[in-house]
């Protein structure tokens, strides 16, 4: 057959792509117990002023937001930070709460308004086991980020850690 009249050579579908991985995460950023820390986005049921939850005398730690019972999870204690390094720490001072549910409402008591931003997943590292451990494991991750123009860390509090402790 003359070469004329081969039927040419269809070019190959292109091969399917798998869907790239977000090169970030949206995140909702805060400090306790002079720690850094995220939580995703989609963790987040609601943040809160203090001004519209109500403590139950009875009960400490117990609040309600519209009648919902919420455990109230202090970090700086939790981590345990001592009144005395700390006067401020306590959930009863906290300004505003972070509110999220792992098997049952909890309110992570925060001092200053957390900030939503955009975590670089390329910058996310294991922690090694030592500094989990001085975290009571309440996160095997960390990213570096620069909020401003310094390098900060960032543990990624793990929910479910936090909730198997018995405290939320």
């Amino acid at each position: 057959t003359p070469p004329s009249t081969l039927a040419p050579i269809a070019p190959s579908p292109a091969a399917p792509t798998r869907p790239a991985f977000p090169a970030t995460c949206q995140a909702v950023v805060f400090e306790a117990a002079g720690l850094g820390f995220a939580l995703p986005l989609g963790a987040i049921g609601r943040i809160v002023h203090r001004s519209l939850l109500r403590q139950d005398p009875k009960i400490p730690g117990l609040l309600y937001l519209d009648d919902q019972p919420l455990d109230v999870v202090d970090l700086s204690l939790l981590l345990q930070q001592t009144q005395a390094a700390r006067p401020d720490s306590g959930a009863a001072e906290a300004q505003f709460f972070i509110l999220t549910e792992v098997g049952r409402a909890m309110a992570i008591a925060i001092d200053a308004p957390p900030v939503i931003m955009a975590l670089p997943l390329g910058n996310v590292r294991d922690l090694p086991q030592a500094q989990r451990q001085q975290l009571r494991d309440l996160a095997e991750q960390m990213a570096v980020v620069e909020i401003g123009e310094t390098p900060s860390s960032l543990f990624l509090l793990d929910l479910q850690a936090l909730a198997a402790l018995g405290l939320a």
